[in-house]
């Protein structure tokens, strides 16, 4: 079984805007070639762990653009691997509030391989359980109210993962006053895989006292001029009874 586990990609972001057109036309390439990898290497389950989009009002193409790249994932894995695909996203603080946010224009009742996490807080098949928790500014009393919870009505044994756009204190590089987790919170819940967006540094996998892989990919492509390569998402082998695998695919 094969995960590949994304965030952070800002479709629609213009700064500086000196060179708007071509910052949006950087952040939609990067957001393309995540596909084509993803493709190539015949994921399983995908996992965009918040910030699809930049802002919650953008233009019709770019929302239109990312609803086909969406749909060219699921088809293309099907077609080339005979996958039928669930792609699971959260909400990032930059997509919106809970209550209105640009991923309510990606959604489609026909779209069966997209699972948007906001009043659905969990998702379970034959082979997982995954809690997804968007964006909230108060992290820990969200942690508390929502995921504790879902976590204890979710079924017993199996592989579950967490996902979340969130710092995490102990993990991240945290900016003062930001909300943010902390690893011994997150070590509280029964996951085998946490996955979170918002930090844009590629972080790598880290095995907490829970037991669970806590991992972070960073964004698909340079937020602003300060950040530093590298940019990419993260491939996760696993197979039951064995440690997982974890590949670096770079975003170029």
């Amino acid at each position: 079984m094969r995960f590949a586990v994304l965030a952070d990609a800002h479709i629609g972001r213009t700064i500086p805007l000196s060179v708007a057109q071509y910052r949006v036309e950087a952040f939609a390439r990067a957001f393309s070639k995540a596909v084509d990898a993803i493709i190539e290497a015949g994921a399983d389950y995908v996992f965009f762990c918040g910030d699809l989009f930049e802002r919650r009002t953008l233009r019709p193409h770019l929302v239109v653009f990312v609803h086909d790249e969406l749909y060219r994932l699921a088809r293309e894995l099907q077609n080339q691997h005979g996958k039928e695909v669930k792609i699971f996203i959260v909400r990032g603080n930059h997509d919106g509030r809970s209550t209105s946010n640009t991923l309510d224009y990606i959604k489609h009742p026909l779209a069966r391989y997209l699972v948007v996490f906001e009043e659905q807080r969990s998702y379970s098949d034959e082979r997982l359980t995954v809690i997804g928790v968007g964006y909230y500014d108060q992290a820990d009393r969200i942690f508390e109210e929502m995921v504790k919870p879902a976590f204890n009505e979710a079924a017993k044994g199996g592989i579950k993962v967490l996902m979340l756009h969130s710092f995490i204190m102990g993990h991240h590089d945290v900016p003062p006053n930001s909300p943010a987790l902390t690893v011994d919170e997150l070590s509280e819940v029964s996951a085998s895989f946490i996955f979170s967006g918002h930090y844009h540094k590629r972080c790598k996998p880290v095995k907490i006292r829970s037991g669970a892989w806590l991992l972070t990919p960073g964004s698909l492509e340079l937020y602003d001029f300060g950040e530093e390569p590298p940019k990419g998402f993260w491939l996760v082998d696993v197979d039951v009874g064995s440690e997982p695998q974890f590949r670096w695919v770079e975003i170029e």
